[in-house]
C-alpha cells in the first residue's frame, strides 16, 4: 500500500535558496554549495542529485546536514547556498514543505528561504511486506489498515500521528521509477535496506 497525504499518493522534493541569493534556477545551482538531508532521503539526496546528474548540474561542494529542518537551516544560516527538501502542497493552514518545520522559531523563513526548483515526482511511503510473508496474512493486514483509515477515528489518528490522509493499494512496479532514480546516482535500493 501506499501513504495518502493531502489526496495525493505522491510528493516531490525541492530545491531551496537564500531569497537573496541571485540563484534562481537548477542551473545556478553549478558550482555552489549544496546541503542534503541525508544519504537515504528520496527528495532530500536520490531525486535531487539524480535530477541533477542528468542535466549536468555540478555543485561545487556538497554535504549531508542530518534532516530536513537542518538543511532548511543550513541554507537559512548561510552555510550552504542551496538545500534539498521535501515539498508538498499547500494546505488550507499554509505551506507544507519543509521550511514549515522551523517556522514557529523562524518566523520569517517563508520570506528569506524561496523553492527554485522541484524534482520529479516520488511515490509516497509504503506499507512492505518481505516477499515470503503469507499471502493471505498479508491480504488481512491490507484490509484492515484498510477500513482502519476510512473510519472517522483512524482517519483522524493517521492523521494525527503520521499525517496520513488514507491508504491505495500498489504494487513493486509503483516503485520502480525510484529504482531507475537510483540507478542514475550508481546506487541499489539493496544497499540502502541493509
Amino acid at each position: 500500500m501506499t501513504a495518502v497525504r493531502k489526496g495525493l499518493d505522491k510528493y516531490k522534493g525541492q530545491f531551496i535558496a537564500r531569497t537573496n541569493s541571485g540563484i534562481n534556477n537548477l542551473e545556478d545551482i553549478n558550482g555552489k554549495i549544496i546541503a542534503y538531508t541525508d544519504a537515504a532521503s528520496t527528495s532530500g539526496f536520490m531525486y535531487p542529485s539524480a535530477l541533477l546528474a542528468r542535466k549536468g548540474i555540478k555543485p561545487g561542494k556538497y554535504f549531508f546536514a542530518g534532516g530536513h529542518p537542518q538543511t532548511i537551516l543550513a541554507v537559512y544560516n548561510g552555510n550552504a547556498e542551496v538545500g534539498c527538501t521535501f515539498w508538498a502542497p499547500e494546505g488550507e493552514d499554509g505551506p507544507h514543505d519543509a521550511r514549515r518545520a522551523v517556522i514557529e522559531t523562524y518566523s520569517d523563513v517563508m520570506e528569506k528561504i524561496k523553492i527554485i526548483g522541484f524534482t520529479d515526482w516520488i511515490p509516497n511511503d509504503t506499507v512492505t511486506f518481505r516477499k515470503d510473508f503469507p499471502k493471505d496474512m498479508k491480504e488481512k493486514i491490507v484490509s484492515t489498515l484498510l477500513e482502519y483509515a476510512d473510519s472517522k477515528e483512524g482517519h483522524e489518528t493517521l492523521v494525527k500521528l503520521l499525517d496520513i490522509d488514507n491508504f491505495v493499494r500498489s504494487t513493486n512496479a509503483d516503485y520502480d521509477v525510484v529504482r531507475k532514480t537510483l540507478e542514475a546516482i550508481g546506487k541499489d535500493a539493496s544497499e540502502l535496506v541493509k
